[in-house]
């Protein structure tokens, strides 16, 4: 029997994939959502931040939690599942998890802020996950803790040999090449979601221009028309390319997707 893919959801992709859309029905986090034979998942941190930075999104991720469209795991749930792979040792193994986490975005997050949990891991699981909530509180908004917490949530889940772990992660091209770098394990950004419409979904073009005009009138609200690719040489330098370039050469098929999530655009050149 094969391994079942697990496909970990961060902020950044649902926010962006929700405000994609063909229509107010037709959300391109929803064609996602219809990938065979993945199980979508997150931390519980990530409903705190759409709760806190999109409101428009939260609705439509309670619902997915509610229908089983996907599964949203606390640190209590992660705790349990430590517990069947190392009993008593389940919350010195979490804080190891966590610090391997925090040192992926800042060398001194985990002692700054976690730290003191190491005197702790003799609590009751209830008790030793409140105090984790207690230091949660003290980092604030702007300081990686989805990521942090996808990563965690990705270690814990390495440990189920069933299970083949997928990032669908941000679009922040530093954070999801050291997540991928880091857990050595595939990615699919935002961007390269419009890949797996037409690879493993099979839409049609002009479909899918109606998601990728949606997507593009968004980044120019923000004054971005172009998007980063690697070109097709040995240095495989990133270079500058038209928003709707990208997505007529998806269609082309001159576009594949390395393992951490960037395009690659296929021709020697990209004229």
């Amino acid at each position: 029997m094969g391994k079942r893919k697990c496909a970990l959801l961060d902020t950044d992709f649902i926010s962006k994939l929700h405000i994609t859309r063909k229509d107010d029905n037709n959300r391109l986090i929803d064609r996602i959502l219809e990938l065979p034979a993945y199980n979508f998942v997150c931390h519980s941190q990530i409903r705190t931040e759409l709760e806190r930075h999109n409101a428009t999104a939260i609705d439509w991720f309670r619902n997915q939690i509610e229908q089983n469209g996907i599964e949203c795991l606390s640190d209590f749930d992660l705790l349990q599942r430590l517990h069947s792979f190392y009993g008593k040792n389940a919350a010195s193994m979490f804080l190891f998890y966590l610090n391997t986490a925090c040192a992926l975005f800042e060398r001194t997050f985990y002692k700054q802020y976690y730290g003191a949990l190491e005197q702790k891991t003799q609590l009751a699981d209830e008790d030793f996950v409140k105090e984790i909530a207690l230091c949660d509180d003290t980092i604030g908004c702007d300081h990686n803790l989805g990521e942090i917490k996808t990563y965690l949530l990705q270690q814990v889940l390495q440990n189920e040999e069933h299970l083949s772990v997928y990032i669908f992660c941000s679009d922040d091209k530093k954070a999801r090449t050291g997540i991928s770098n880091a857990g050595g394990l595939p990615c699919i950004s935002a961007l390269s979601s419009f890949y797996l419409l037409k690879e493993v979904l099979g839409m049609e073009k002009c479909e899918a221009s109606l998601y990728f005009d949606s997507w593009m009138r968004f980044h120019q609200s923000k004054n971005q028309t172009s998007f980063k690719v690697h070109k097709n040489t040995k240095e495989m330098q990133l270079v500058k390319m038209d928003g709707y370039e990208i997505f007529n050469q998806i269609y082309n098929g001159n576009m594949a997707i390395l393992k951490n999530g960037n395009l690659k655009f296929l021709k020697n050149d990209n004229k």
